[in-house]
């Protein structure tokens, strides 16, 4: 099998950004400001969260709208059907994390 073949390796190109599943984790609980995301995760650069949302915006996961003299992103509708997914993996990983080598 061809990896451009796979439909899991085409789907996870699309959320395999560093920030990319915090920032969907985090759009899970609320839709944010650019700023508040920027203030929410630890070490992101104005430069990689906005790369981030291009490509989020990009692929249909998030979007921009305005809301109350403010602009605010949020899931699409598609991506919120990535919520049992990101949970189950999450769940995985905290079963099996002992059992990962983390890749440096």
């Amino acid at each position: 099998m061809n990896a451009d073949d796979c439909p899991l390796t085409e789907a996870l190109k699309s959320i395999n950004g560093k920030y990319d599943p915090l920032i969907i984790h985090l759009l899970f609980m609320e839709e944010m400001r650019y700023n508040d995301l920027l203030h929410s995760i630890d070490g992101i650069t104005a430069r990689a969260l906005s790369s981030s949302l291009k490509k989020l915006l990009k692929n249909n996961i998030i979007e921009k709208i305005y809301k109350e003299n403010r602009f605010l992103y949020k899931l699409t509708e598609n991506g919120l059907k990535l919520k049992d997914s990101i949970n189950d993996l999450e769940n995985w990983y905290t079963r099996n994390k002992y059992l990962i080598r983390k890749i440096k």
